[in-house]
């Protein structure tokens, strides 16, 4: 399965697999846990923000200390995430850019 990193809204842990949401609103499936996807994937692009997700930065439309909305998407940023969350997308202008 090819998907480009551009295409991804975010990551979702489901134990050994990841869910990848994509911007046209499909999702898929990987075998892969979340954390050797992290490593995998370039961190210029996405940022973990809770044990359960990953997001690509450059969709987030708002952020704030306990959530980030993509879209119509709102998920919970995990407190000892905080500080990366907002220093990933806040000092890549990433709320100005889009891909």
């Amino acid at each position: 399965m090819r998907i480009r990193f551009e295409e991804v809204l975010y990551f979702e842990s489901l134990a050994d697999f990841v869910k990848i949401h994509l911007s046209n609103g499909k999702e898929k499936l990987a075998l892969v846990n979340l954390k050797n996807l992290e490593q995998q994937i370039p961190s210029q692009h996405f940022v973990r923000i809770s044990r359960s997700h990953m997001v690509n930065i450059h969709y987030v439309d708002s952020l704030n200390v306990n959530h980030l909305i993509l879209g119509k998407i709102q998920l919970s940023i995990g407190a000892q995430y905080a500080e990366q969350v907002t220093q990933a997308i806040v000092g890549n202008n990433a709320l100005k850019r889009r891909v």
